[in-house]
């Protein structure tokens, strides 16, 4: 053989110039018809293309052919006229199941191992036989155990079911090795090999086959050149000594040339880095400048730190998105947030990883039909069905209408195959539902009888049958549904909308679903599985199946594994996860060898995987590989909570000690945040367009504050959305003020707060507020009910609602605790209710009175704002109570409350909580044939409904009553807690409450704030000053991310933070006393006044 040289040298040394250099002039001083190979990895072919065309240009680089070793095989056999179907990994599972089948009868220690998760195993440890060129035979012929002896008797079935025709694709490299020596190929011919971290059995077993036929081979390897077996670079060291070994076996020599051992091509704290982890030594500035460590809350907000600096390396700092690379060792944990957070930042991206089939919605459809009958129709995967839009008539609409059912109402398993026949709006839907309401319950009815038709089409199939009959009814399945059809206007609509790349991967997917069909069928057609190990098998094939990884940008950050990503020429690196256990990954042991017997195998000269250790070594390496490869820049994260608590690694750590004067940054600070908020900015300043800057009103380069709160639309757009009149309810009105860009979602954009049919405190609050409704129109004189009446009243009321919402599923366990508890809180409240009524002069005279909703109600209420916008205010009025006194009516009205509620003038000044004075107002003023004189208004309160009995349960005794255990009643809880605003006046206050108990009691007083007439009159001047404003900023399309912390509510509870994204928090305004609040309303309305008399 011809001497073999070695160059080797650290990242961040002059290495691959070096066998670039070599290579270019290898190709100008050879003739036209010589021509070298420069092996690489795959991922590396376009790299080291571009590299040595910038050497050579295009004339000299056709003489060196750049390719991996795969695509050198497949080139090869092609040239030499060898033909081979070699099976990958889909076929190599279907076959594995087939032949574990077959010597099921001879096995001791695996018997009856055949689920899905052995087949993989089985097929990763064949897989890796093969690698390391080790046969049935030799592990038959091996001293060793039961395990090994059973796996060796499947292996050697495998390759029989393989035949003479086919080939596994693990045995590519080797029937390459063994054509190398048959035909005596690459005799003098010359090969470079580079950008490999280590070479694996089946790569060395080629350069051995090439050392044989007498190439001229020249290895690049990153590494300091020494042989410490336990070294950093030990893996690399361990692939130069079985080069060394093979040069002295075929009695050649080694060459090694060292690169420049320096860091001349890394910068200040990069290249100090390296020299740290290579040699414990620092050389370099110890300020860090360069690298930068952030300890992140989760991975969320890790990759959001990443998208925070990309964006200010493009707009700041000169890069290009594609000198960038981000790198984990867990690319399937990360690729969810790297697809949603990178996305809101607007970066294109690259995966550097195969674009498999399973990506497609066509192949997600197909497995989420499997898996939702595999599971028992898991809400889910039916869900996912649906939502993968493949089923005829289901467009946009029916599905919203099918997923809000489902979700409102819990829908899971079999409840999927009984008809939706409930109230779509939940618990309040009420009894019957409107003309809309009930089609909305159609389509969203129709959907799940198309759903479950196609479900139970393929779940007749479940029981064992042959590959072969199932495959003929999943096709059959395809031409029902018309898929090849659907698919095909798919890929027409992603080609319309500019997305050629992806219209074309799509045009593929069914020629592939079909061939995997196909190829599983006549791998074992005639052998029996179930529908499960059928789809699981049929998806496995599929996933073998690439439909194209191409970047859809050149200009790309890319985002991959750290063992695989190309790395070279990134200016700057992100290494993510760098937490103990994941990165560096914890060694695992081989798949289904235990390491005793490996080491066993290993003793008899059978190697079938490295060591636990030099798999420690080996990851060790990759960690360094990842923090020097950048040249300019390298930040290092992990996350310090991912499902559990989290702890840095040692290399994470380690790498502080070499930045002494650097700290640990946790959270993104608000400048971080303001490139969020400027997508369009950051791209187009990476492509060069800088003056789109002053156009925003932008500082990219000094971070001056952005307004990310300001968000508006066109003014004609607000109008449209909002009419005239614009209509305003206390709701509204309070969601304006908490937040005017929930208001612009929610009701500008008609999206909906979802609220599930369960027993969560505003839902009980509906059920009850529904009760009191009709239990106060049936009973007349509540007062004169005893305790044993109202139970009676409460179980017939709640027992009704249970039946109507609930159906046959109100007899469940957990529905009938739900319901006790519910029955319990209307007992008390209505005891609290009935001793009120007993004891004070009101009397309540309506319940849920309408505000513009029905002829029996009172009208709605116009009021003008500014600019000709007029406002119509509706709304309904939980209760009114009235207290007449020789001519005149005195009215108070009352607003149920589910948790805790405190009246408060200090919200009411904030625009918040509107609803008691507005209503009050429209009542006074609107609500005289209402009553038998002009109604004046004497208060407004809350009444707190979660009240319950502390101790003890109800028990059903004679009929309908409720006792406790003993039978007799409980004794009554203290009086529901209430809080509002009266009429002063002592003698009113004889009337109102002659007993003392229940306004007068100086404990209770203090939940009542006391004002005569002019302050009723201040607070409503002050709340239609609210709504006027409201008016006028929805009709000029103003709608500030300007949050208000209440209640001890931030923007976690807000439903649309995943719309808003708002990273501001919420303004938590000054604490106010109802008296301070008062004084403010009657200055503002002073100025006001004042400001029109000026005018």
């Amino acid at each position: 053989m011809k001497d073999l040289k070695i160059v080797y040298g650290r990242n961040g040394s002059d290495l691959h110039r070096r066998i670039r250099t070599k290579a270019a002039e290898f190709a100008r001083r050879a003739s036209d018809g010589e021509r070298a190979v420069f092996i690489v990895p795959d991922q590396y072919t376009l790299t080291a293309e571009r590299f040595l065309l910038s050497e050579l240009g295009e004339k000299e680089l056709h003489k060196l052919r750049v390719v991996s070793f795969k695509r050198l095989a497949a080139l090869t056999f092609a040239e030499c006229g060898k033909t081979f179907d070699f099976v990958g990994e889909g076929g190599r599972a279907a076959l594995v199941s087939a032949a574990f089948d077959d010597v099921s009868p001879q096995l001791k220690y695996y018997a009856g191992y055949s689920d899905f998760y052995f087949n993989e195993a089985l097929c990763e440890r064949i897989k890796m036989f093969k690698e390391y060129s080790v046969s049935p035979d030799a592990l038959l012929s091996a001293e060793t155990s039961d395990a090994v002896r059973d796996l060796a008797l499947i292996y050697g079935m495998y390759d029989s079911l393989l035949g003479a025709d086919r080939a596994d694709s693990a045995d590519n490299l080797r029937l390459f090795s063994e054509l190398i020596a048959e035909r005596g190929l690459f005799r003098d011919g010359t090969v470079f090999i580079d950008f490999f971290k280590v070479l694996n059995a089946s790569e060395l077993s080629v350069v051995r086959a090439l050392c044989e036929a007498g190439a001229d081979i020249c290895v690049g390897l990153v590494s300091d050149g020494s042989f410490d077996e336990n070294g950093l670079f030990a893996p690399v060291c361990a692939v130069e000594k079985k080069l060394a070994s093979l040069a002295a076996r075929l009695g050649g020599r080694v060459i090694r040339e060292k690169a420049e051992n320096g860091t001349e091509y890394l910068r200040k704290g990069p290249a100090r880095l390296e020299s740290f982890l290579a040699t414990d030594a620092f050389s370099g500035s110890d300020d860090g400048d360069g690298v930068e460590i952030y300890k992140a809350t989760d991975i969320s907000d890790e990759v959001d730190f990443v998208c925070c600096r990309v964006c200010k390396l493009v707009l700041d700092c000169g890069f290009r998105f594609s000198d960038i690379a981000v790198v984990t060792r867990d690319d399937a944990r990360y690729a969810p947030y790297f697809e949603k957070i990178f996305a809101d930042y607007s970066i294109p991206f690259f995966r550097h990883k195969k674009s498999g089939a399973l990506e497609k919605k066509a192949v997600r459809f197909i497995g989420s039909l499997f898996a939702a009958v595999r599971f028992g129709f898991r809400r889910d995967d039916v869900l996912d069905v649906v939502r993968c839009g493949f089923i005829k008539g289901v467009g946009a609409s029916e599905l919203a209408e099918f997923e809000r059912y489902v979700l409102i109402w819990n829908v899971n398993g079999k409840g999927f195959f009984e008809p939706f026949e409930r109230s779509v709006r939940g618990f309040s839907g009420g009894e019957t539902p409107s003309p809309s309401d009930a089609a909305r319950l159609l389509r969203a009815e129709n959907v799940r009888q198309k759903v479950c038709g196609i479900l139970s089409f393929l779940g007749k199939g479940s029981e064992k049958a042959s590959v072969k009959s199932h495959a003929e009814r999943l096709f059959g399945l395809f031409e029902t549904l018309d898929l090849e059809r659907r698919i095909k206007a798919d890929s027409e609509s992603l080609a319309a909308m500019g997305e050629k790349t992806l219209a074309e991967e799509s045009e593929k997917l069914f020629e592939l679903l079909v061939r995997g069909l196909d190829e599983y069928v006549l791998a074992v057609g005639e052998s029996e599985v179930s529908l499960d190990m059928f789809g699981r098998m049929y998806l496995r094939i599929i996933s073998e199946y690439s439909v194209g990884s191409i970047p859809t940008s050149s200009d790309a950050v890319l985002i991959g594994g750290a063992d695989t990503a190309p790395l070279l020429e990134k200016r700057a690196v992100f290494v993510l996860g760098l937490r103990e256990g994941a990165f560096p990954k914890t060694p695992t042991s081989s798949p289904l060898v235990p390491e005793k017997e490996r080491a066993a195998l290993e003793e008899q000269g059978i190697t079938v995987d490295i060591a636990p250790f030099e798999k420690f070594l080996y990851e060790q390496f990759i960690v360094y590989y990842a923090l020097t490869s950048a040249t300019e820049r390298v930040y290092m994260s992990y996350p310090s909570t991912d499902g559990g608590e989290s702890v840095a690694c040692e290399a994470f750590d380690l790498c502080l000690g070499a930045f002494p004067r650097s700290e640990i940054k946790t959270g993104a600070s608000s400048a971080d945040r303001l490139y969020r908020t400027r997508p369009a900015v950051t791209k187009a300043v990476a492509y060069g367009i800088r003056d789109l800057s002053d156009y925003f009103g932008l500082r990219i380069a000094d971070g001056r504050e952005y307004p990310q709160s300001l968000f508006s639309v066109p003014k004609e757009v607000a109008e449209k959305l909002y009419g005239s009149p614009v209509y305003v309810s206390a709701t509204k009105s309070d969601t304006f003020a908490e937040c005017p860009y929930r208001y612009f979602v929610r009701f500008g954009l008609g999206v909906d707060e979802l609220q599930k049919a369960e027993f969560s405190a505003v839902n009980v609050g509906s059920l009850v507020h529904a009760a009191l409704d009709r239990i106060f129109k049936k009973e007349k004189d509540l007062a004169a009910l005893d305790n044993e009446a109202l139970a009676a009243v409460a179980e017939k009321e709640v027992g009704a609602y249970m039946r109507e919402a609930f159906g046959a599923d109100a007899e469940r366990r957990d529905m009938l605790v739900c319901a006790d508890s519910v029955r319990k809180r209307l007992f008390s409240l209505l005891c609290s209710m009935r001793d009120e009524l007993r004891a004070t002069g009101y009397r309540p005279v309506y319940t849920e009175l309408g505000i513009g909703r029905s002829e029996n109600g009172l009208p709605a209420f116009d009021l003008d704002c500014e600019n000709g916008v007029k406002a119509r205010i509706t709304g309904s009025i939980d209760r009114v109570d009235a207290l007449d006194d020789g001519g005149r009516t005195y009215v108070r009205v009352i607003d149920y409350k589910t948790g805790n509620k405190d009246f408060s003038l200090a919200d009411i000044y904030r625009g918040l909580s509107v609803q008691l004075p507005l209503y009050l107002d429209i009542l006074s003023e609107t609500g005289g044939e209402l009553f038998s004189s002009e109604p004046k208004p004497a208060g407004m309160m809350y009444y707190l409904l979660n009240r319950e009995f502390e101790t003890g349960s109800f028990a059903a005794m004679s009929g309908s009553a409720y006792f406790a255990e003993n039978g007799t009643l409980p004794s009554l809880p203290p009086t529901h807690r209430r809080s509002g605003m009266i009429l002063e006046g002592e003698e009113l206050m004889k009337k109102v409450d002659p007993s003392g108990k229940y306004f007068v009691d100086k404990d209770v007083a203090k939940c009542f704030f006391s004002a005569d007439e002019r302050d009723f009159e201040t607070v409503f001047s002050d709340i239609k000053k609210t709504v006027r404003g409201m008016c006028v900023s929805l009709t000029s399309g103003r709608f500030e991310k300007t949050p208000k912390k209440r209640h001890d509510r931030d923007c976690g509870y807000c439903p649309f933070t995943d719309i808003c994204e708002n990273s501001e928090r919420c303004v938590s305004d000054e604490k106010m006393r109802n008296d301070d609040a008062l004084k403010r309303m009657r200055e503002d309305l002073k100025n006001e006044t004042e400001g029109e008399n000026n005018g």
